[in-house]
């Protein structure tokens, strides 16, 4: 099918091309006419003959383009129409009404997949519901019959289906835009005996009066004194022939071109349509897919999410500040889609001050615990020397922080006399496990570490 789609696409592109040229031929022997008329009137005939053939020429030119649009008619309802008029009345309409009847059908297919979601949710709802409350519990076989009524009864809502709807798809290689242009298709062949013969009568009258102009033509070319005018005369004869034959040529390649077309197609639905099943039954095609669709929805959801999550980031940190800080004029942190970080005061002024290191950590430990939150990540807080840079107000805020959320894994890497004996015995209840670290020379600039698991607070322990 790929060869043959390959050839006839050839082929197509070669007859469109040669139209291409063909009809630039057209334009320069119509040109080369133009040209020759003008000649001819310059040259002088006596008797104002040459300037009635000029006009004769440009009707008899009028009267050749309305004959080709009704001939254009002419093949559109013997090419398009009437064959479909040599069928049988039955068989159209019966083609006609399944179209009709698979549409239905898909649209109704349409309708139950939108709503095959609700089912499970409804179920879900249903049997995970709280109260009223049910008197004994129901055994699990109760509710596989419970819940094989739901799905009875769900069912139900869309078995079977309309009485509109086709039994069996008769046309599977149409798709639904397929189906609705064949019957737009239907709709538009209808034509009437009268209508025939308006173009045939047209078309007669039509070749008659060129005919005559011809005649016509020819007896006021005899006006010629010195050989000139019958040369180009002659010529313009000549071109006028080049330029029938090409337009025939032109329409001949038209109506084969449009044939052409579509048989492509025809040969590329096909195609397409044998090629999409044979990639159906391809498992790592169908893995290739799926990971490109979830790509595509990932690029399209991450620029939507990103600014309202730094939204929600800007509202965690404020809330986290305000319970580490003792500072009263912080009203709001805003951060900025680009990350910049601004302290906003209760009347929305900007505040700008010097933060000194225990503020600095407090404003970062808001900003991870903030970080975590949004995401989601249970992810440890790793503090190094955690209460060495804060005084006595914000350590109690931090200490209440740390131990507010019995899920948060805090590690504080302290200093001997950080964590003292005394604060020690108000965090021990929180505390998982500790390590001391001891460091030891071996030499030539090399040291040794080893963590002593219960060690660090066995004085105060």
């Amino acid at each position: 099918m790929l060869n043959e789609l390959t050839v006839d696409e050839g082929k197509l592109a070669e007859m469109r091309q040669d139209a291409a040229q063909s009809t630039s031929k057209l334009d320069d022997a119509k040109a080369e006419r133009t040209s020759l008329i003008e000649r001819i009137t310059s040259a002088g005939g006596g008797g104002g003959a040459i300037a009635s053939v000029a006009d004769l020429v440009e009707e008899r030119t009028q009267l050749g383009n309305e004959l080709k649009g009704v001939q254009r008619k002419l093949e559109k309802i013997l090419g398009e129409k009437l064959p479909f008029h040599l069928m049988p009345a039955t068989l159209l309409a019966d083609f006609r009404n399944q179209l009709q009847r698979e549409i239905a059908l898909e649209q109704w297919q349409t309708e139950c997949r939108a709503l095959q979601p609700k089912r499970d949710q409804f179920a879900t709802a249903f049997l995970g519901a709280d109260s009223p409350v049910i008197n004994p519990a129901l055994s699990s076989e109760q509710v596989t019959a419970i819940r094989t009524r739901i799905e009875t009864a769900w069912a139900s809502l869309f078995h079977p289906p309309p009485t509109n709807c086709a039994d069996k798809v008769l046309h599977p290689y149409l798709g639904a835009d397929l189906r609705r242009k064949a019957q737009e298709f239907l709709d538009s062949i209808s034509v009437g005996q009268q209508e025939v013969n308006e173009l045939l009568d047209e078309q007669r009258r039509l070749l008659d009066r060129i005919e005559e102009l011809r005649r016509r033509i020819t007896r006021l070319e005899g006006v010629d004194r010195d050989g000139t005018l019958s040369d180009l005369t002659a010529n313009l004869n000549k071109v006028t022939a080049d330029i029938d034959a090409l337009e025939a040529h032109i329409r001949d390649e038209t109506r084969q071109i449009a044939g052409l077309e579509v048989t492509v197609n025809q040969v590329r639905a096909r195609y397409e349509q044998e090629r999409q099943r044979a990639d159906a039954t391809s498992p790592v095609r169908q893995l290739l897919e799926k990971s490109e669709r979830v790509r595509k929805v990932i690029d399209e959801v991450v620029p939507s999410l990103f600014p309202m999550k730094v939204k929600q980031l800007s509202v965690a940190m404020t809330r986290v500040y305000k319970q580490l800080a003792h500072k009263s004029q912080v009203d709001k942190i805003v951060i900025e889609n680009d990350g910049t970080t601004r302290v906003l005061s209760a009347n929305g002024k900007e505040l700008t001050f010097d933060r000194s290191a225990g503020e600095n950590q407090i404003f970062a430990t808001a900003l991870i615990a903030g970080l975590a939150e949004v995401s989601k990540v249970p992810a440890p807080l790793v503090v190094d020397t955690p209460l060495g840079r804060l005084d006595s107000k914000h350590r109690e805020n931090i200490f209440r922080f740390w131990t507010s959320d019995p899920s948060r894994q805090v590690i504080l890497l302290s200093q001997d006399e950080e964590i003292n004996s005394e604060f020690f015995r108000r965090i021990k209840k929180n505390v998982a496990v500790t390590y001391l670290l001891e460091h030891s020379d071996v030499g030539d600039g090399i040291g040794r570490t080893v963590a002593r698991k219960g060690k660090y607070f066995a004085a105060a322990s």
